[in-house]
């Protein structure tokens, strides 16, 4: 299942280095990094929403918290374009579910469980140990999504890693900015497929959602001053910010309730985005639209 994912980046970076003139010269000190240029496109809210999924690490990361995320760098270098960093050693899942029913179209449309199985095999160890790293950063991820209402979560925009973990990109709609979808879309994104992945880990999944949402909870000062200084730069333009963003997500975090309300809210949430038809619908018509992109 290793083929599905491609080289390794650490193959990749040595291969480079080996060919650089510039890494012996620099020794220890020399590294590189995977990046897009972009053109046309406005990354400062990209830049800003990798704000947010720092500031969501180092809060999990304080609280002692089970929940990883895999936060990445954004380079606004003028208003329409700049470098993103792109996460190694990960592709989107659904371009792997393309390279598994090219590999064997006679098994016809492959789901993320066929994929899960083919990279880390079945009831072993390395399968446990890969369906647990799955759990947690589904966990840190949903969190990250629903307190900051990010949406367009195609499988396009959510990557599988070689340890089982995902990770989110393309956080372009998020906060106050509404897009054609918004009457389908969920607040969380837990498809059927992603639920059978977790297995009977289901239930850790909702906990870990639970406790991550009342650490951000605790700390929602620190990200509310990042919301507010964003909000009064000159010059920030920022879509999601406009309007009462900064209520709603107040309002989300349940500041006027008691922990114990909060983790029942979280809770519920949880509940209503689990299995959801409209999820499935949305998934099936990316599929539909994207069955050749590889």
């Amino acid at each position: 299942g290793e083929e599905l994912l491609g080289e390794r980046w650490s193959g990749q970076r040595e291969r480079i280095r080996s060919r650089s003139k510039h890494a012996a010269e620099a020794g220890e000190g020399w590294d590189c990094a995977n990046l897009i240029v972009k053109s046309f496109d406005d990354l400062r809210q990209d830049h800003f929403a990798a704000q947010l999924l720092t500031e969501f690490d180092n809060i999990f990361k304080r609280e002692g918290l089970p929940l990883p995320l895999r936060p990445y760098a954004v380079l606004a270098t003028c208003c329409d374009g700049g470098l993103l960093e792109t996460l190694t050693d990960a592709c989107s899942i659904a371009t792997l579910k393309n390279r598994l029913r090219a590999a064997a179209p006679h098994k016809g449309a492959a789901t993320l469980v066929d994929v899960f199985a083919t990279m880390f095999g079945r009831s072993s160890e390395r399968c446990r140990d890969a369906q647990r790293n799955f759990v947690r950063s589904m966990s840190a991820y949903s969190v990250f999504c629903y307190v900051l209402q990010v949406k367009d979560r195609h499988n396009s925009n959510i990557l599988l890693c070689r340890d089982g973990s995902v990770a989110h990109v393309d956080f372009g709609i998020l906060l106050n900015m509404r897009f054609a979808k918004d009457m389908i879309e969920t607040t969380m994104k837990l498809s059927s497929e992603f639920v059978q992945v977790m297995g009977d880990q289901f239930d850790v999944f909702r906990s870990l959602c639970v406790e991550g949402y009342l650490a951000i909870r605790r700390h929602w000062e620190r990200l509310m001053m990042l919301l507010e200084m964003s909000q009064i730069a000159k010059g920030s333009g920022l879509p999601c910010l406009e309007g009462d963003a900064c209520e709603k997500l107040r309002g989300r975090l349940k500041l006027e309730a008691s922990e114990a309300e909060a983790a029942l809210h979280m809770g519920r949430v949880v509940d209503a985005a689990r299995e959801n038809v409209r999820t499935d619908i949305l998934d099936a018509i990316h599929g539909w639209t994207h069955s050749n992109v590889s």
